[in-house]
């Protein structure tokens, strides 16, 4: 899915990252080099999502189809139960 191929690229960071940033943050917060590089890691996830909306969306269905998991991420949005 591209730019211009529907509204799952724009949501993608919110939906599927954001979250699970916030647990891992929370959970490594006694750990000062964790703490960085998921701040780092959340700051390049933003702006690529920034500089292409649909880029998190396609990285996620390589990660997701190499992982060998059913996920069908091609749903609307109201079907999302973990999107905050």
């Amino acid at each position: 899915m591209n730019e211009e191929g529907g509204y799952l690229g724009a949501m993608t960071y919110q939906c599927l990252y954001s979250g699970i940033l916030d647990k891992l943050r929370s959970s490594r917060k006694d750990d000062d080099r964790a703490l960085a590089a998921i701040h780092r890691l959340r700051s390049a996830m933003r702006a690529s999502d920034s500089a292409s909306p649909s880029f998190l969306f396609d990285f996620t269905k390589i990660l997701l189809g190499e992982s060998e998991l059913n996920i069908n991420l091609q749903v609307s949005p109201s079907e999302w139960l973990f999107c905050p």
